[in-house]
């Protein structure tokens, strides 16, 4: 027959479970303004039963509860959010990246008023037109000599600061290739230390919550795709595991794995350039190259395809 203090034992057991949740929400109010954090709960669970069934168990009228636990701590997050927010993520990465670069050029075109290139252009048909009504006027010549020199000085300007322009994206896209590489390198860690705590029965929520930052500022700099290994050993059923991260395309194909989660190995993007043209030829994976099939040195629309957000 059950203990007389069974129900003593019972409510001491709910307290202690109650009292994990308390401090579970006390964390989550501590952390309401941590970057990253994601809010967390306990899960309860029922005791076992008693009597346990078996061929010498007490007979009573039915199995009799004995109380509560706490189960584990879990994170409250939606990994489908995670997925649609990071696809979004790399879509504005992209297009702040491609405005930036056209507003730049837009400012050297200066189409918008007459000090462009069209209003350039438009003088010299003119000052010619005039000279071709009126070939012996001198003053005509003149004008038409003037405007073919600020003609060719507009094209000067425009050549020298699309040129420092593709110097400022060329520098643009080394440093987001070593942010990239940077970041890869911290998520190997943390995969390290993930492996290392999941397979003894814990969920390591803080350093989910790391990786998970740090896949976000990578979806916001390329395209790619995020695959999980589970865990051996005695991990729990909702332990993520550690994370593979692949390259992706413009056209969503891979290009390669950045991060392999089960080798905990790190294969280094870098910007590989043309010699003459200076604009980019190919992507490097480790020590696979990818190139553009489509269009090959010939237009910085391959940094577009290959890098969808800088």
């Amino acid at each position: 027959m059950p203990s007389t203090f069974m129900g003593l034992e019972t409510a001491r057991r709910a307290l202690s479970a109650q009292q994990t949740a308390l401090s579970t929400v006390s964390n989550n109010v501590a952390n309401a303004n941590t970057e990253g954090y994601t809010r967390q709960r306990v899960t309860l669970q029922s005791t076992s039963p008693y009597p346990a069934v078996s061929k010498n168990s007490d007979l009573t009228a039915g199995q009799i509860g004995t109380g509560v636990k706490a189960g584990s701590v879990e994170r409250v997050r939606d990994s489908f959010l995670d997925y649609q927010y990071r696809t979004e993520n790399t879509k504005l990465g992209y297009y702040t990246a491609r405005s930036n670069s056209l507003s730049q050029m837009e400012g050297v075109m200066k189409e918008l008023d007459d000090n462009g290139l069209n209003g350039s252009l438009s003088s010299f048909w003119n000052a010619l037109q005039d000279l071709a009504t009126n070939p012996e006027n001198t003053g005509a010549r003149s004008v038409l000599q003037e405007q073919g020199k600020s003609l060719a000085e507009s094209f000067n300007y425009i050549s020298t600061s699309l040129t420092n322009i593709q110097g400022d994206i060329k520098k643009n896209l080394d440093n987001t290739a070593d942010q990239v590489n940077s970041i890869l390198n911290q998520l190997n860690d943390l995969n390290n230390q993930i492996a290392a705590v999941e397979p003894s029965g814990m969920l390591p929520n803080d350093l989910y919550d790391q990786r998970d930052r740090l896949i976000d500022q990578l979806s916001s700099m390329a395209n790619i795709k995020v695959s999980y290994n589970k865990s051996g050993g005695h991990a729990l059923a909702t332990a993520e595991g550690t994370v593979n991260v692949e390259l992706l395309n413009g056209n969503n194909n891979s290009l390669g794995t950045l991060l392999d989660g089960n080798t905990k190995t790190v294969s280094e993007m870098k910007i590989n350039y043309n010699k003459d043209s200076g604009l980019v030829s190919s992507v490097s994976v480790g020590s696979y190259v990818y190139f553009n099939y489509f269009i090959y040195e010939k237009t910085s629309k391959e940094v577009m395809d290959q890098l969808p957000a800088l």
